[in-house]
């Protein structure tokens, strides 16, 4: 998801009046993404990568604790119950 601010804050967070487009993510980004969560040992994150002036990703801030409300918004995926067969799938197989 790449998210866009509306208000010319340098900020994109949905809850601060940023909006969001559902795009194709090129795999240097999600290798970066699964990269960074692998390192900060996070099993569910948020990482927020920006795009350089090459095109190239660049690591922004990773949220342990990240809100999933908007990717559900502009997606229609249940990102709780994705995490929550994620889980179970940890447990139990």
């Amino acid at each position: 998801m790449k998210r866009i601010s509306k208000n010319g804050d340098f900020r994109s967070n949905i809850a601060l009046g940023g909006e969001a487009q559902i795009i194709p993510i090129e795999y240097p980004y999600i290798e970066m993404a699964e990269k960074v969560s692998q390192l900060l040992e996070l099993d569910y994150a948020g990482i927020d990568i920006l795009i350089g002036n090459n095109n190239e990703p660049i690591f922004c801030e990773a949220n342990s604790n990240a809100f999933f409300q908007g990717i559900e918004k502009y997606s229609g995926v249940n990102i709780a119950r994705e995490y929550a067969k994620h889980i179970f799938n940890k447990i139990y197989k």
